[in-house]
């Protein structure tokens, strides 16, 4: 005799959509199987950048940077400061990254933000062991006085890749970022803007571009999505200058990586820094939206 199958039974379809949100994993498995992601790129697909520059009035400069449904906006505020005793000739560059329940609903209100602090702290080492600025520039007056430079990084929306999105927005910053002419009052040492002398550009030595990887289910994703990096079992980003020249590989924790998937990648984010590197020069070299220093 046939087992007695239950009168009322229906099959449950959902909407695409609703699928996707209930079952995430199991959803996006089953694009990965198919050789396609839950956005619809291919593996090796980065999702478009915009790059905008002086995009802040009261900053001394800003930038915007867009890599579709990340968004990171810049300001770069200047303040005068006492060098440190052992660096008598040089400035400083302080960098916070601002993640807030505004771009995203995964952080909290009132809360250190665990990411915000890692990408913030992994930048600043960056840019000081790549030595990509004289700090010397920011000196005022030897042992008295120096700029230190203020970057605040606000994400307002936030889809992964956070690293990689606020990174450039600094390199963009940075390159636009112009110091003021300044004297020192002989009468009380204060150091006062000279209106009179033009302001003079921030030199770097070089800049940087990151490429982001996420490995998930075995599969190697570039520039992954929220979505991917909560899933993967590695993240990794690999840095070049924008002369081609390799920087370094950061890999914070997760699986081991292959030397073969590890080369594939480094090729991988060498012809994507051409490409960057390339849209970020005629970003540059457009106009600018007027500000006030």
């Amino acid at each position: 005799m046939a087992p007695a199958t239950p009168a009322n039974t229906t099959a449950v379809t959902y909407d695409p959509s609703v699928y996707r949100k209930l079952f995430v994993e199991e959803y996006t498995t089953k694009c990965l199987e198919n050789e396609i992601r839950t956005d619809a790129r291919t593996f090796d697909a980065s999702r478009s950048m915009h790059i905008q520059t002086n995009v802040i009035n009261s900053c001394y400069s800003s930038s915007l940077v867009k890599l579709k449904n990340t968004s990171v906006i810049t300001g770069i505020q200047l303040a005068v400061g006492t060098p440190a005793i052992d660096k008598q000739t040089e400035g400083d560059i302080v960098i916070q990254i601002h993640l807030t329940p505004l771009c995203s609903t995964r952080f909290n209100v009132g809360r250190a933000c665990e990411e915000a602090n890692a990408v913030s702290s992994h930048i600043s080492k960056i840019i000081r062991r790549a030595r990509m600025i004289d700090l010397t520039q920011l000196s005022i007056e030897k042992g008295k006085s120096a700029w230190n430079v203020m970057i605040d990084v606000y994400c307002i929306d936030y889809d992964g890749n956070i690293f990689e999105v606020s990174l450039m927005s600094i390199m963009t910053a940075l390159q636009k970022l112009r110091l003021p002419a300044t004297r020192v009052s002989e009468v009380d040492h204060k150091v006062e803007i000279d209106s009179d002398e033009e302001s003079r550009p921030l030199i770097m030595q070089r800049v940087l571009c990151a490429t982001s990887f996420a490995i998930v289910n075995e599969h190697v994703l570039i520039d992954p999505t929220s979505e991917e990096e909560g899933l993967a079992s590695s993240t990794f980003n690999i840095i070049y200058t924008t002369e081609n020249e390799l920087f370094g590989v950061y890999k914070p924790g997760g699986t081991l990586i292959s030397p073969a998937i590890l080369k594939k990648c480094l090729d991988t984010a060498k012809n994507r820094t051409k490409k960057v590197a390339k849209q970020l020069l005629e970003s540059l070299s457009q106009g600018d939206i007027p500000h006030n220093s």
